[in-house]
């Protein structure tokens, strides 16, 4: 028996550049990155309580913003997906998906949070509170179908990208 019996076909070298090949696997996985958010986001049509719609949402917006965050591979350090990927007119929404994962999920960042520390006098001394905003997901949920849209639009993009560095192989 023949080894490419045992084990199938030759594998066909790489037409692609390291940096490319690179790029192609990081497209690729961007994509099950955005396959994770829609999926998350269909997820939410199941579910009223909006506690429950909140932490999907925010699973969501972790899961698109993933491949815009700076990601390592063999040859890239620091590689984000292009913003020529985002449509124009859902830049606002992409923007505000951002801005929540870096600085409500991601970091602590006083800026988003918008911490108040409170003094209260209890028994001859002081209690501090803190209070800290979390987010108005409630807005983002009533836009979850242009969230979606853009997601959609994205993908639909990067497919694009990726059959033209299939194309050179």
């Amino acid at each position: 028996m023949t080894a490419e019996a045992l084990h199938g076909p030759k594998v066909i070298p790489c037409r692609l550049t390291a940096a490319e090949e690179d790029t192609y696997t990081l497209y690729r996985l961007y994509q099950r990155d955005f396959d994770e958010a829609l999926h998350t986001m269909r997820l939410m049509r199941r579910y009223r309580r909006p506690e429950v719609r909140y932490c999907l949402l925010r699973d969501a917006v972790i899961a698109y913003c993933r491949p815009f965050s700076g990601n390592r591979g063999h040859v890239h350090n620091r590689h984000k997906l292009p913003l020529r990927f985002v449509p124009r007119g859902s830049r606002s929404i992409h923007d505000d998906l951002v801005r929540r994962r870096h600085g409500l999920i991601a970091h602590t960042d006083i800026k988003e949070r918008r911490p108040q520390i409170a003094r209260w006098p209890a028994r001859g001394r002081f209690v501090y509170l803190l209070g800290v905003a979390h987010g108005d997901w409630g807005s983002l949920d009533r836009k979850i179908g242009a969230v979606q849209a853009l997601v959609e639009a994205v993908t639909a993009s990067l497919a694009i990208e990726i059959e033209r560095l299939e194309a050179k192989t």
